[in-house]
């Protein structure tokens, strides 16, 4: 009796195993249903653009706008793009934009703010972009063969853009010309002519601004009243830029300026900045006339100044602190004060005509209460220290006895 209570167990798990077994087995089929839906958007999904097709054209619509192949502007007379309306950007997708003269490549007008030009190359323009609202940006431009290059107004960056090659034979030639508040940088601006007696500059900048790893370079104007390569507007940062050949003022900065790990070079005055301003590290050589010109209250401390032909380091006016530079081989003084009060300190004079020159009684004006101190000088041709009376020299030590910390040593 017991076995056959045991096997009728046996018999009833092995029932309930199938039955569980079946159950699991039969959940549906096991044939794909499909291929995958897609669970991506398209770009079209993501931000709708608007394709530019031909030239005139208007946008008078926020929104992403965008070319798909070069275009060539039939006109002469009006714009090849017209902004007319904010939040617009442009992208030019490699691609040119060709006009010709008197025509504006790209146009946005004062009432209209955020527009975006990028990643293209306009040319043959009389302006290649004209865009005189607020918080623009300019970016991966390329603009040659045109008459100006990049004109805007303030909170404007323009970054990586080249404006090159360009010709302007009708009036003054700007490369990039931005107002206060807005920064340039990485950008090349070089061998462009500007018209004959007409004002023309490289980079501009208004207040407020910087200006950051740019180069100006061979821009020439024939009887120029004046050729700027990089002009800055009070209370801006210039760094790390070149300014060279033939430029009235390599690199120029209005009030409370600082222009720091500069080159300028083969200009007529390299780098010059008027009140409470700041030169720093700064090289200028070969320039026809001062490398470094200060007003009132500026710093100029551990720059190169050499081979130039005026004064090295020309002190306009009061209050300024010239420290640590090498000041050698300028045709005339390696440091000249024209004024008062100025501290000129620890810098080396080599091979100028005069090394440290201060002016005294006897000639146009007298520079007084100076304080000349730890500089050394050596192999100026006419005179390594004209100081004068009336100035707070140290002791000039030309026999290497030291005997002084604050000593000014001549050999």
């Amino acid at each position: 009796m017991n076995r056959i209570r045991c096997l009728l167990k046996s018999v009833s798990i092995a029932s309930l195993c199938w039955e569980t077994a079946v159950s699991a087995w039969a959940q549906g089929s096991l044939t794909p249903p499909g291929a995958p839906a897609p669970t991506f958007r398209t770009l079209d999904q993501i931000e709708t653009r608007t394709p530019i097709t031909n030239l005139p054209f208007t946008i008078s619509q926020p929104g992403s706008y965008y070319l798909t192949q070069s275009l060539i502007f039939p006109g002469e007379t009006t714009e090849g793009i017209t902004v007319q309306a904010s939040d617009v950007v442009i992208d030019l997708m490699g691609f040119t934009l060709e006009g010709s003269s008197p025509a504006v490549g790209i146009e946005a007008e004062s009432s209209y703010t955020h527009l975006t030009v990028q990643n293209g190359h306009l040319t043959g323009w009389r302006i290649a972009i004209m865009a005189i609202g607020n918080n623009y940006v300019f970016q991966n431009l390329r603009i040659s063969g045109c008459g100006k290059g990049i004109e805007t107004a303030a909170q404007a960056v323009v970054a990586d853009c080249q404006v090159v090659n360009n010709d302007n034979q009708l009036d003054s030639f700007s490369g990039i010309y931005v107002g206060n508040y807005s920064s340039v940088r990485h950008c090349i601006v070089g061998n462009n002519r500007g018209a004959a007696g007409w004002t023309a500059r490289a980079i501009t900048v208004g207040a407020y601004s910087l200006v950051n790893d740019c180069l100006a370079y061979d821009n020439v104007v024939e009887e120029s009243p004046g050729l700027y390569g990089i002009s800055a507007g009070s209370n801006s940062r210039i760094s790390d830029c070149i300014v060279r050949n033939g430029h009235r003022e390599g690199i120029t900065a209005q009030s409370r300026c600082s222009i720091q790990d500069c080159t300028s070079s083969d200009n007529v005055t390299g780098i010059k900045t008027y009140f409470s301003s700041l030169i720093e590290r700064c090289t200028t050589t070969q320039c026809a006339s001062n490398g470094i010109w200060v007003g009132t209250r500026c710093q100029v401390i551990g720059c190169e100044v050499s081979q130039n032909l005026y004064q090295g380091l020309s002190v306009s006016g009061d209050g300024n602190r010239i420290e640590n530079n090498n000041c050698s081989s300028n045709a005339s003084s390696g440091i000249f004060v024209f004024d008062d009060d100025n501290r000129i300190e620890g810098n080396h004079v080599f091979a100028n005509d005069y090394g440290i020159y201060l002016r005294y009684w006897g000639e146009a004006d007298k520079a007084d209460r100076n304080l000349v101190l730890r500089n050394s000088a050596h192999q100026n041709r006419s005179e390594n220290y004209h100081v004068g009376s009336g100035n707070f020299v140290a002791p000039i030590d030309s026999t290497g006895a030291f005997t002084s910390d604050s000593a000014n040593y001549s050999f």
